[in-house]
């Protein structure tokens, strides 16, 4: 974790924000489909099977689902079936250190983030963030 994320956490945690992670963990719940050691012969790059999933394609420059509910430990992915890059990053389009980002993801791409802890989340493309905004992911406890 670079320091200007690990230092909006710890301000986050000291106001008593709950982020649903811990710092130290988050990164190690992300999961990059196209990470160098992700089995490429897996759909999801390897995810555990028993972990449930749900997946939020990019296509016609929207997120379809644009809104989701999930239960605790589940892994969503983003898959950009679109014809152009997209991004996934999280808050309001404009916030200067979102907490994660999936990086550029060229059509056919697609990038997961495990969510362990009940929370609500929003996020955007940071590409194209007038038209693809306000998408949203709700955690159950």
């Amino acid at each position: 974790m670079t320091a200007r994320p690990l230092l909006a956490a710890l301000a986050l945690a000291a106001a008593g924000c709950d982020l649903g992670y811990s710092v130290g963990t988050w990164p190690d719940a992300m999961v990059d489909a196209r990470a160098p050691d992700a089995d490429p012969a897996a759909p999801d790059g390897g995810a555990d099977a028993a972990r449930p999933a749900i997946t939020v394609v990019m296509r016609n420059m929207a997120f379809v689902p644009k809104s989701i509910t999930v239960a605790r430990g589940t892994r969503v992915t983003w898959r950009n079936e679109d014809t152009m890059n997209h991004d996934v990053t999280q808050g309001d389009p404009g916030m200067a250190q979102p907490l994660f980002t999936s990086g550029n993801m060229f059509p056919g791409d697609s990038w997961s983030i495990d969510f362990d802890s009940a929370m609500n989340v929003t996020y955007h493309c940071s590409t194209h963030p007038n038209i693809m905004r306000d998408a949203t992911v709700t955690v159950m406890p």
